[in-house]
């Protein structure tokens, strides 16, 4: 009987060792998140706003392509700062050491996929904002500057409103309730404001999914409609190709339509990324069981996808290296303008 009782003991105690450390590293990890937050929203602001301030009188594609390439870079690294602590709290949390090395992978998927997706969805506002901008495309002023730079304000605010729905539900996106710091400053006794609380927090878990997986959607489906609405207004209001580098309007017509698959392609490698973990974790917060091994496809599939996306993305830039130039190098006159 002794003997039992010290393995049941034994047995006890790093339960509730690693429960206090879940907590203290919890509220740890919350500070960090929302100062690291704070510093990427303010990054994003900062490289959205005050970093696109050199304006060439005539457009230099090499210049031009060098600053797109170091805006994204930069608007990347503070997009990561956000992923990068919650990935090192999961392994935190782990109880299995195995665990450890596969930071380094998902440090890797989260920053290209980051990359990738603020490229297009900057692209995508930037060009439904500067639309209009386009059927003036020989007869810019300098007030056109001033009204281009209010829309990079609009662009920031729609970017603020993106990290701010994600930060409110980030920590409670990864944890039991009972570890939410709210939790325990309500009084344990009053059950019903604590029902309310976890009520709140349970819409709030079911929200931040929804737009976890679906913000993607929502920036490949504009990244479309942009690509269909910018180059039909090049098409219509450009004259002669030479902006473009290009021989002839054919050819740009078909850089155009290669880049209309280009956000097909993205639509359809979103689908299959996101949608099964979507299904999966409204399935975890909604109680109901499927078969254990339709969710060992799902999340077999989920992986193969976030692995292979880096490479699709690399093959697809490759192919459609001169549309991509193409489109860029249009965009840019139109917003630079041209006298």
């Amino acid at each position: 009987m002794a003997t039992e009782q010290f393995n049941d003991q034994n047995s006890i105690e790093p339960v509730q060792n690693t429960t206090q450390l879940n907590k203290s590293t919890l509220l740890i990890s919350a500070i960090a998140l929302s100062v690291i937050s704070v510093c990427g929203l303010v990054g994003n602001m900062i490289v959205l706003i005050l970093f696109p301030k050199i304006r060439p009188k005539k457009p230099n594609f090499a210049k031009i392509h060098f600053q797109l390439l170091w805006h994204v870079a930069l608007a990347s690294l503070f997009n990561c700062t956000l992923a990068v602590p919650m990935l090192i709290l999961d392994v935190l949390l782990e109880e299995d050491q195995h665990y450890i090395p596969c930071i380094i992978y998902k440090i890797t998927t989260v920053g290209c996929t980051s990359v990738v997706c603020f490229c297009f969805t900057m692209l995508a506002f930037e060009r439904l904002l500067a639309a209009d901008f386009i059927k003036r495309l020989h007869y810019y002023a300098r007030s056109h500057e001033k009204r281009f730079n209010n829309n990079r304000f609009i662009l920031a605010a729609l970017w603020i409103c993106t990290w701010s729905i994600q930060s409110i539900s980030l920590a409670r996106m990864h944890y039991p309730s009972h570890y939410l710091p709210c939790y325990h400053i309500v009084n344990v006794r009053n059950h019903k404001i604590n029902q309310t609380i976890l009520a709140i927090v349970r819409k709030l878990d079911i929200a931040s999914i929804i737009w976890e997986n679906f913000h993607f959607w929502i920036a490949a489906v504009t990244t479309i409609l942009s690509f269909i609405l910018v180059t039909r207004k090049i098409s219509t209001h450009i004259s002669s190709a030479a902006s473009l580098h290009l021989q002839d309007n054919d050819k740009f017509a078909k850089m155009t339509s290669k880049m209309r698959k280009v956000g097909f392609t993205l639509v359809v490698i979103f689908l299959i990324s996101f949608t099964p973990l979507t299904i999966i974790e409204l399935d975890d917060l909604c109680g109901r069981e499927r078969h254990p091994d339709i969710r060992l496809i799902t999340m077999a599939l989920t992986d193969i996808s976030s692995a292979i996306n880096p490479i699709i993305y690399f093959v697809m830039y490759q192919r459609f290296r001169q549309a991509i130039k193409a489109l860029l190098t249009s965009f840019m006159n139109s917003c630079f303008g041209r006298k």
